[in-house]
């Protein structure tokens, strides 16, 4: 059986991280004396989305958070740490397109449409997806 395991996308993470963090340190900035209830807000938001993107980042660098595309089918774990799988003949097509600087893998199915931020494929892996029977 051929598998193909997708590389960390290692730009959604950076920007997602320095988005966050320049939140906070706006929010941070704003807040002065006063202790808003908006600039808590935000700064609760911006370290939980910091926490919860370095957790996932290493996880996916330690090989625990994964993308498998093999001849069976997709295998994935989701942003909550379950594992998914998706059958090869519910998936329609693999779509790979650049949105704002971060690659975004489309794997449409029959009945909804999963898009992967975190992984993305080579180009050398798009050959071998071609070769599956995943890209067009």
């Amino acid at each position: 059986m051929k598998e193909l395991k997708l590389q960390v996308n290692f730009a959604f993470y950076c920007i997602v991280g320095i988005l966050a963090f320049s939140i906070y340190i706006i929010s941070l900035n704003l807040l002065g004396g006063t202790l808003s209830l908006l600039f808590k807000g935000q700064m609760a938001l911006s370290i939980i989305v910091i926490m919860i993107t370095t957790i996932n980042f290493t996880l996916a660098i330690t090989g625990q958070r994964h993308v498998l595309f093999c001849n069976n089918g997709l295998s994935y774990v989701n942003i909550f740490g379950a594992q998914r799988y998706i059958p090869s003949e519910t998936i329609t097509h693999v779509k790979v397109k650049t949105r704002l600087g971060i690659k975004v893998t489309k794997v449409s199915t029959d009945n909804k449409s999963i898009y992967l931020l975190g992984f993305k494929p080579a180009k050398n892996q798009k050959i071998k997806l071609k070769q599956l029977g995943y890209l067009a």
